[in-house]
């Protein structure tokens, strides 16, 4: 079972840009050993309802107020703010605490320009928006970083044909870049493997992680992705995968061209329905696009001829139950 690596971290990372309010949410390291040994499976969900993580269903309750703060606001962290705070003192009502309604109240009226009977107003909707999207009567009976949200709208989840889809064939040279992130990947391989300690890698990682995604942004758009795949939403996937693999303690110590197929069941079946915070259509993309890194990690050099063949078998083995499991949850 995973979990994070020691160290109190200097620079957390969000899977998605600006939510500084959730951040914690997101990266926070869980313990599932006694929920997630068979994942979503464990927990039997309502008919109409879909189980989401809670950083996952803050964002979907916050819809309204991201649409409203974004006609006066650029920075998103404004909503994500807003969301939190109004996030926060319904959890209290549900508790009986209504101490703090108009301090709430203030906060809506003086971020939106409202008057207080218009802010209460919106604060009384986003109260029925969280009792019809969450009810509580319906919620897990054990702790657990999950919630069953309603569903709102029909899902269609469906297998990702990326070989017949597919990218350009020919292979696309390596650049300086290119060069510079194989050659910090081989570092930061190195520093797992001798077990340095965390506080000294992590600034090392992040920066690799960032590069390396845009490279890997870039490589897919020369193998002519744009217009077959959405770009952003890989790169994103990918993103996780990473800190899944360098910045979370395994059973054995891996690198990303050691990652076993137990690994892989980890990661699609619990750690990415956890962490990615995505419209569920967008989950069949996540085996193509970590299939994809490897053939750009073999392109560039990381991975031989052999280990890749060996590990995009494995990774699609892995697709089929993937795809099972989203579907079950939504």
């Amino acid at each position: 079972m995973e979990k994070r690596r020691p160290g109190k971290s200097k620079r957390e990372k969000s899977p998605l840009p600006n939510l500084d309010a959730i951040k914690q949410q997101i990266n926070s390291p869980l313990n599932f050993s006694n929920i997630f040994d068979k994942s979503s499976e464990v927990v039997d969900v309502p008919d109409g309802f879909k189980s989401v993580n809670i950083a996952a269903a803050i964002m979907e309750f916050g819809k309204p107020i991201i649409e409203l703060c974004a006609k006066f606001y650029d920075d998103m962290n404004v909503a994500m703010k807003m969301t939190m705070e109004i996030w926060n003192y319904l959890i209290e009502v549900e508790n009986g605490n209504v101490s703090k309604k108009q301090d709430v109240i203030k906060f809506i009226s003086s971020t939106l320009n409202l008057k207080n009977k218009k802010a209460e107003q919106f604060l009384d909707e986003m109260s029925e928006r969280r009792l019809y999207l969450l009810p509580a009567e319906i919620q897990p009976k054990i702790k657990m970083n999950m919630l069953f949200m309603r569903v709102e709208k029909d899902v269609v989840i469906k297998k990702v044909d990326y070989k017949k889809k597919g990218l350009n064939t020919a292979e696309v040279p390596a650049d300086a870049q290119d060069l510079k992130i194989i050659k910090d990947l081989k570092q930061m391989d190195t520093y797992i493997k001798t077990e340095t300690e965390y506080d000294e890698w992590e600034e090392f990682y992040l920066d690799l992680e960032d590069n390396c995604i845009n490279q890997y942004k870039k490589w897919l758009v020369k193998k002519g992705a744009e217009g077959r795949f959405p770009v952003e939403v890989f790169g994103f996937f990918v993103s996780i995968y990473m800190n899944f693999v360098y910045r979370y303690e395994h059973s054995t110590r891996i690198v990303m061209k050691t990652a076993t197929f137990k690994n892989f069941s980890e990661f699609f079946e619990s750690h990415v329905i956890r962490k990615a915070i995505v419209e569920p259509e967008s989950f069949p993309y996540c085996p193509t696009a970590i299939i994809y890194f490897y053939t750009y990690l073999k392109e560039m050099k990381y991975i031989t001829q052999g280990s890749y063949k060996k590990i995009i078998k494995q990774l699609d083995k892995q697709e089929t139950n993937f795809i099972r499991i989203i579907k079950q949850r939504n």
